[in-house]
């Protein structure tokens, strides 16, 4: 089965948030109340909680399997309707349009802007193009439309970094320095501080190259299994918690942009070495990514994207190496007033 970006997003953000529950839930527990051994738990908690946990194991573990397992879609065709494409269709008799993205099977919970390929209504519309007209058909009722848009902007969808190319990632700034170090046989203590953070790999980035190593065997891929074990040799960043945005630090960012305030939470790499999201990371090595290193709490920032100045603000700072993550600053801040962070 292939699995989209956007999916994988979501499978990635549920797996995070079970397995936070279901720690804060043995922690909060008196350490006298249950036991934990590796084959099974047994707690005495009610029953209510231990059912959840266990729920929430069986759900963790079909994640896991999924994302080890599960071929993820790299190229997305926007000329027609594939697995991947986004688009808008406009439906007879309701007179309204509705936003959908088409994926190839529906797992776990069901998103509604999704469409599965297998579904009556992705029969009715893989294949086309913005334009044509659909019909299907559902309990008798039969339901016609046509393609009003497929969304052709690459940055409207979530892709992954790494498919973009090297030299388009980084920085002015970035390509001149480490160009500088790399060259020079004799680096002073500071130069040589400076070159190790670009190696840095962050705990969730290491932990996103074990499912790639299962996908890997299943294609026999050893030239990548290789370059990943290199990888893993890598030190694993601990981000100084001095208040400041460094590697593997957790953090959102209030954009502005056309009049349009956008909001996002994410966490700051090095560069992206699997399947890192540019929904869930920033580079260091990236024109936004080297403003926002060493920023602090509600400080401001600016930057050109192409004709375009850009101006944000970055806030709720979290350097805590096991705390929760989640792509969404509403969510951070209700889980924040909750005390789930403390």
């Amino acid at each position: 089965m292939i699995l989209i970006p956007e999916q994988i997003s979501s499978l990635i953000e549920e797996e995070k948030r079970l397995r936070y529950e279901n720690q804060k839930a043995i922690s909060s527990a008196k350490s006298e109340n249950y036991v934990v051994s590796e084959m099974s738990r047994t707690f005495n908690f009610d029953t209510e909680n231990t059912y959840n946990l266990l729920l929430n194991d069986r759900r963790i573990k079909e994640i896991n399997n999924l994302l080890s397992e599960c071929e993820y879609l790299i190229n997305r065709n926007l000329d027609s309707i594939e697995v991947g494409t986004k688009f808008e269709l406009y439906f007879d008799d309701t007179a309204s349009k509705e936003t959908f993205i088409m994926i190839e099977k529906s797992i776990g919970t069901v998103i509604p802007s999704y469409i599965s390929k297998e579904s009556p209504i992705g029969q009715a519309i893989v294949g086309k193009k913005e334009g044509e007209t659909f019909s299907y058909q559902v309990n008798g009722n039969i339901i016609s439309g046509i393609i009003t848009k497929i969304e052709t902007d690459k940055k409207q969808y979530i892709n992954f970094i790494r498919e973009r190319p090297y030299k388009n990632r980084q920085s002015h700034k970035s390509k001149k320095l480490l160009k500088h170090l790399l060259n020079d046989k004799d680096l002073t203590e500071e130069e040589q501080q400076e070159l190790d953070t670009h190696l840095y790999i962050t705990t969730s980035q290491y932990k996103l190259l074990k499912p790639e190593i299962e996908r890997l065997k299943n294609l026999k891929d050893k030239t990548r299994l290789i370059i990943i074990k290199k990888i893993l040799k890598k030190p694993v960043a601990i981000p100084e918690d001095n208040g400041s945005i460094g590697i593997g630090s957790k953090f959102s960012i209030m954009l502005f942009d056309e009049e349009k305030t956008k909001f996002k939470r994410v966490e700051m790499i090095n560069r992206a070495v699997s399947t890192e999201l540019d929904c869930d990371y920033v580079e260091r090595i990236d024109n936004l990514g080297s403003v926002l290193y060493g920023l602090r709490e509600n400080d401001g920032f600016s930057i050109n994207v192409g004709k375009k100045s850009l101006t944000g603000i970055v806030y709720d700072i979290d350097n805590k190496i096991d705390s929760y993550t989640t792509n969404s600053t509403k969510k951070y801040q209700s889980s924040k007033k909750q005390n789930r962070f403390l």
